[in-house]
């Protein structure tokens, strides 16, 4: 089983009580929070200390917002296997008559193959994310079938409430 945990808007230090980066994450309703989440894969029945919360003066830890949620971990069938097409970075993103983007518009790889924030899954370990604006066109790097397309949500970020339903 795997585990997720995320701390809102609040410090979160490491073991050595250094401070731990938050990210940021939007809900649907476009609400930004900062956030530190935690994945944690470990055997049954194992305690985990992951981090000391600094709980503001005023407020007590019932005054902190966390999320957090297990379930099972599917592992890929062949965590070492290679993805069949080969991709070059950074990729072109030339001009065409239906791009808004110039020819020298390049896009921020968020997270590669088996990337270690949430492309360790069965479902996911070949995912490449990339940053884009909405509307922009999207060339597949090679033949497929699309099984799938969801396209509901406009959340961001890696607060555990949206890890099960990006787009």
């Amino acid at each position: 089983r795997v585990c997720y945990v995320t701390v809102y808007d609040t410090v979160v230090r490491g073991k050595d009580g250094e401070i731990l980066p938050a990210g940021i994450t939007v809900d649907n309703a476009g609400e930004k929070q900062s956030c530190v989440t935690f994945i944690v894969l470990c055997p049954p029945r194992t305690f985990a200390h992951l981090c000391y919360i600094d709980v503001p003066p005023d407020q007590s830890l019932e005054d902190v917002q966390m999320d957090s949620d297990v379930q099972d971990w599917n592992q890929h069938p062949n965590p070492r296997d290679t993805h069949p097409m080969t991709l070059g970075f950074p990729l072109e993103c030339g001009a065409s008559e239906s791009s808004p983007h110039p020819p020298s518009t390049s896009f921020l790889c968020t997270q590669g193959e088996g990337g270690q924030l949430t492309h360790f899954f069965s479902g996911n370990l070949h995912a490449i994310d990339f940053r884009c604006p909405i509307g922009t066109p999207c060339l597949a790097v090679g033949d497929g079938t699309v099984v799938e397309v969801t396209d509901d949500n406009t959340l961001t970020g890696v607060a555990v409430s949206n890890l099960f339903i990006w787009n």
